[in-house]
């Protein structure tokens, strides 16, 4: 017992002082950042910066990634969005999905190594049906693949899943790709100067993402009646 609440303490602390960290970031850097927002000439100078920095400025840009996906509660969107600014659609989706898959295999140990079970608390009994063997492959790629779902969140239930991990980081990742892709391309035409593609873009994926968002309860609450109906159907095979 006072091991497992030890541990409650370290993560605490743990995700307390990434909140921190990424707070003193934009605060240190908010007149830079509100120059990348207004000034065209800013961007193109951030954009040539960062990739005369070669390896360097690669490895920082994908330790952002992982941070992103580390800190749940940062929005993924504006990191996505600047990949695409600085390494174009495709490599911007690249590096971003590399990030997420380093940042997944981190918390699927951070979460192991904690012990402790969300599943079995109040706040995620809605994913239960997640523990259904025989469709939580197919039910992982769904919930990665709609917009609005908390796919960061989700991230924190995997080693408690009944799968391999190697599934979970394969199918979650690939999942991705559409939202990501969406993003990299903004990005992509916002440095190339075209706002009116850009916003395009943005009212589409906007859209898709408030209409997963608004039936992401309702999802979540058929698929949770499709296991009961499944448990109550087996266990009328058992009794007959």
């Amino acid at each position: 017992m006072e091991q497992t609440k030890n541990k409650k303490w370290f993560s605490a602390i743990f995700f307390a002082l990434l909140l921190l960290a990424t707070a003193f970031v934009l605060w240190h850097w908010r007149q830079e950042l509100y120059s990348l927002i207004t000034s065209q000439q800013a961007r193109d100078e951030f954009v040539a910066f960062v990739r005369s920095t070669g390896w360097r400025g690669l490895l920082a840009f994908l330790g952002l990634q992982m941070l992103q996906v580390l800190v749940a509660v940062i929005p993924g969107e504006p990191v996505e969005i600047m990949a695409g600014a600085l390494y174009g659609t495709l490599g911007g989706m690249i590096i971003c999905l590399v990030g997420v898959l380093i940042g997944s295999v981190l918390i699927y140990c951070f979460m192991h190594f904690l012990g402790a079970n969300p599943l079995e608390g109040e706040k995620f009994h809605k994913y239960r049906f997640l523990q259904e063997p025989r469709r939580v492959e197919t039910l992982v790629f769904l919930l990665f693949l709609v917009p609005g779902t908390p796919k960061d969140i989700l991230l924190y239930l995997a080693p408690f899943l009944p799968m391999r991990p190697k599934r979970f980081f394969m199918l979650s990742t690939l999942a991705r790709i559409p939202s990501v892709v969406s993003s990299t391309f903004a990005g992509a035409t916002l440095a190339r100067g075209q706002f009116g593609l850009m916003i395009a873009v943005f009212l589409v994926t906007g859209a898709a993402g408030l209409v997963g968002i608004l039936c992401h309860d309702r999802l979540i609450k058929m698929l949770s009646e499709k296991k009961q109906q499944v448990q109550h159907h087996r266990e009328q095979k058992k009794e007959k």
